[in-house]
């Protein structure tokens, strides 16, 4: 690595750490990812990437890493970057939720700044990931009010920058976003037993990730098969185990139409 002066020697091992990321070769992705990061120390990009790579690993020295990343952090969107992920990390793995909420509202500050200079599209969608964060460090502190609100709130939000939009990367986006907040939403009302709630909100999330799917048959099956998922398990605590069955079979048939399209998926 001391021989590899610049950036441009590095990327054929940069892209072949991100193609066996591709290929689930996890070991051999994070060997590459660390040479690079090793290799180029004051580079964010490649820091950053080691870092997430560790966090799956849960390597005790993550925060070290994180600790460079925010240092070599260029521009307020990879400082709240960071700083999101610092609070992922503190959330599930530390389950420090204090700390983890210190983060949230340290990245919520930074993009309050007035001044801040960031393209319009970037903004909205850290804004947006960074209230998620917050709402999912509430949830595991079982504070089920704030974290609902939050939740309701972002819906909005989101929604009316969605039909105000046509730009349609933005909206894919955005649209990915409220899938994960409809989904951390119906989980609350389940864990309070709200089963109207519950319903409606699966419904949604149904035919918003048909929506985003467009024409992707593979990602048209994944919906269905996450919407066949909700109903077994809701036939399961109704006791009514031929509704279950029923939905068992779906969720094999579309798995198997799946597994031939993309083996290298949840389906196998």
């Amino acid at each position: 690595p001391a021989r590899l002066p610049y950036d441009v020697n590095i990327h054929p091992v940069y892209r072949w750490a991100e193609y066996t990321k591709n290929r689930e070769n996890e070991k051999k992705a994070n060997d590459a990812y660390k040479f690079v990061a090793e290799a180029l120390p004051d580079r964010f990009t490649y820091v950053f990437k080691y870092a997430l790579q560790k966090i799956g690993l849960e390597d005790s020295d993550t925060m070290e890493w994180l600790d460079k990343c925010q240092k070599l952090s260029f521009d307020e969107k990879s400082l709240v970057q960071v700083l999101n992920i610092k609070s992922t990390l503190a959330r599930h793995h530390q389950k420090d939720y204090i700390k983890a909420l210190e983060y949230d509202i340290n990245a919520l500050e930074i993009l309050s700044n007035k001044n801040i200079s960031m393209p319009s599209g970037d903004y909205y969608a850290i804004y947006h990931q960074t209230f998620y964060s917050m709402g999912k460090t509430y949830e595991a502190m079982n504070e089920f009010k704030e974290a609902k609100e939050i939740y309701e709130d972002q819906i909005k939000e989101i929604s009316e920058e969605i039909a105000d939009s046509d730009n349609q990367l933005f909206i894919n986006i955005q649209s990915s976003q409220l899938a994960n907040i409809y989904s951390s939403l119906t989980d609350i009302y389940k864990k309070e037993g709200n089963v109207s709630k519950v319903n409606e909100l699966s419904e949604k999330l149904f035919e918003l990730n048909k929506k985003n799917a467009g024409d992707n048959k593979e990602a048209i099956l994944e919906a269905e098969i996450g919407r066949q998922e909700y109903l077994f398990h809701q036939a399961v605590e109704k006791a009514d185990y031929k509704l279950a069955a029923g939905s068992i079979k779906e969720i094999l048939a579309k798995a198997e139409k799946l597994y031939k399209m993309r083996p290298l998926s949840r389906a196998y």
